[in-house]
């Protein structure tokens, strides 16, 4: 599947937005209306998760008070009613990274959600996590945002809230901030202080953070955790512990052919034990050309001494989880990490769809991808071992996923 997530946020990183007009935007209405005929003339099936009349009402709902709402709060309701989409819907969406025709901001700091809660990982003291912004708990900030993010799954979600979270049209439209200036309220250690934050556009966010929406490598001065190695290569392959472990790095979902021959060369070899596919940093790509390394994870040289293992996150989504799919349905590999962001079947690829007048471009998806087992309807693939890593495993340099999957 072409239309991936992770295109979204390379293609234009530009955040959400500082300082948003005091005033309502002209036209605001007729773009409800456009978002919604568009929504049914490119979506399969947009009624999916929320009935037809219920959509329809809520639609109705926004286009009569559009005209009234400022920039932020019009973002902000957007994001809301796109999110009636429903689950195995992550491809639709207002992007927070994405490039609009009026830019959105994002304020400088990046998280992420681990085990413990969502801590820093950028930008402030590294493993603090986040208490409040403006006074207001992070329960309640995530409770707030919570429905403003189309996703496939609630680890998807997770993926995404930061981004969500940090940005300064979705802070200003919740009442959160006034979109300039915010007081951040940090803790570390039983410290707490509060650190004033401005917001910047979200290119400049992405220059400041890069990678920012792969795992976050260890601060620097740590060991780095092996995946870190490759987190610009579509694909590798390397051995541990003397070739008793083949690894191989499946970062996009292209033609794996050239790393096929390599794996099955290395486990034809007497030290060769497990096979170990990472696919945690695997955004997507297209979903028609895995096939040579789901026959790998199936192949006698592979399966003689034990079972391949999968590694899966939170990232792996679009055309990734639909291989994590197959690889649960057709082949003996165990699944390993975090279930995937990106569901077994799920409403993917996706069109652009721009409303003139907010200076908004959302994505809407296109096709609906079936590789899931027959009656399946769980949102989330569930791996054989769940591993979930902390903010202590991160600031450490841990990676207690492959820790798992060499034991």
């Amino acid at each position: 599947m072409r239309g991936t997530f992770v295109l979204l946020l390379l293609a234009a990183a530009v955040g959400c937005a500082a300082g948003s007009e005091s005033s309502a935007v002209p036209g605001a209405e007729r773009d409800v209306r456009l978002l919604m005929s568009e929504l049914e003339r490119i979506h399969p099936d947009p009624y999916h998760a929320t009935p037809r009349d219920e959509f329809r009402r809520r639609a109705d709902d926004l286009a009569a008070r559009a005209g009234s709402l400022e920039r932020h709060e019009l973002v902000v309701e957007l994001m809301r009613l796109l999110a009636l989409l429903g689950e195995r819907d992550g491809h639709s969406g207002i992007y927070p990274f994405h490039q609009h025709p009026r830019t959105l901001h994002e304020y400088p700091v990046r998280l992420y959600w681990f085990s413990d809660g969502l801590a820093v990982v950028g930008g402030e003291r590294p493993g603090a996590k986040l208490v409040a912004i403006e006074g207001v708990g992070i329960d309640e900030l995530v409770a707030r945002v919570r429905p403003l993010i189309t996703r496939d799954n609630d680890w998807s979600l997770r993926e995404r809230m930061p981004y969500w979270l940090l940005c300064s049209e979705v802070l200003h439209g919740l009442g959160v901030t006034d979109g300039g200036r915010a007081t951040f309220t940090f803790e570390l250690a039983g410290e707490r202080w509060d650190t004033e934050l401005a917001p910047i556009p979200g290119a400049e966010y992405a220059r400041r953070f890069p990678f920012s929406w792969q795992p976050p490598a260890p601060p620097p001065g740590v060991r780095q955790p092996i995946w870190v190695r490759y987190r610009d290569t579509p694909q590798a392959v390397t051995t541990l512990q003397r070739g008793r472990f083949v690894y191989a790095a499946y970062t996009v979902t292209q033609d794996p052919r050239p790393i096929v021959e390599r794996i099955l060369r290395l486990a034809r070899r007497p030290a060769f034990r497990r096979l170990i596919v990472d696919v945690r940093q695997n955004g997507g790509g297209n979903n028609t050309t895995y096939y040579p390394l789901l026959d790998a994870l199936k192949n006698k040289a592979v399966t003689r001494r034990s079972r391949p293992v999968v590694l899966t996150g939170r990232t792996t989504f679009s055309a990734a989880g639909n291989f994590v799919a197959e690889v649960a349905r057709f082949t003996r590999a165990r699944l390993v990490g975090e279930p995937p962001g990106g569901s077994a079947s799920q409403w993917g690829d996706f069109a652009p769809v721009t409303l003139p007048n907010v200076g908004l471009e959302v994505m809407v998806a296109t096709v609906y991808v079936e590789r899931g087992r027959d009656g399946e309807t769980s949102p989330a693939i569930e791996p054989h071992l769940r591993v979930e890593a902390s903010s202590a495993d991160w600031l450490a340099g841990r990676d207690p996923v492959l820790q798992a999957a060499l034991r």
